[in-house]
């Protein structure tokens, strides 16, 4: 009971700082410069570690994994599962199941996606700069992004860490309402990777016996 009191306290601090949150000119300088850098890669791959925790709820977990993203086409492995998104249609396979769903890829400018996180700021958020913090041993900039509208989505607050050496995302950070933060970190990027546009859909033969559900049929 003390942990989620504690936990409801700290969001409640938290409240009239991100009431607050406005359209900082110096937290727009450094995503914009962010941003210009990713648009100027082709293609980069990375290691990939995911962290789920909350305080309230006892929660900390943590996945590791990898990441590879081309223009808007990504693909994730992070554990048991695995995402293809070759830009048309979306490929996920469920280890524990053995099964592979394919549907087309609707986009949504909601989605955050790995392709997405470096221009999502561009509309629909305000954003702020915070002190800077050390992460992946590299000296960041701390910028947060708040949704201008925040009645209804699921992520009240998105948190960059952006390297000031090389203007490298090193990890983002989704706040949920339930007070569970989703933390994706990278290393180990390559960037202007080699990366065959059908990597980012699924050869069926390396799922020889996984069941096949096409929603796109």
């Amino acid at each position: 009971m003390l942990k989620k009191a504690t936990a409801g306290l700290l969001v409640l601090l938290a409240l009239p700082f991100l009431a607050n949150a406005q359209y900082d000119p110096e937290a727009r300088k450094v995503l914009d410069a962010m941003s210009e850098k990713y648009r100027n890669i082709s293609s980069f791959s990375a290691d990939l570690t995911q962290t789920l925790s909350n305080a309230g709820e006892g929660l900390n977990e943590t996945m590791k994994g990898s990441v590879s993203v081309k223009g808007d086409m990504f693909l994730i492995k992070m554990g048991p599962q695995e995402i293809a998104n070759d830009g048309q249609k979306v490929y996920v396979y469920l280890e524990e199941v053995n099964e592979i769903n394919i549907d087309f890829y609707y986009p949504d400018d909601s989605d955050i996606t790995p392709s997405k996180i470096f221009d999502i700021y561009k509309e629909g958020y305000k954003y702020i700069k915070l002190p800077d913090e050390t992460v992946n041993g590299k000296v960041c900039h701390i910028i947060d992004l708040i949704p201008e509208d925040d009645t209804g989505g699921q992520f009240y607050r998105i948190r960059l860490a952006v390297a000031k050496n090389d203007l490298m995302v090193q990890r983002y950070q989704m706040y949920d309402r339930a007070n569970t933060v989703y933390s994706f970190t990278f290393s180990n990027v390559k960037l202007n990777a080699n990366l065959p546009n059908s990597m980012f859909k699924f050869d069926k033969t390396t799922h020889p016996n996984a069941a096949i559900v096409d929603l796109t049929n």
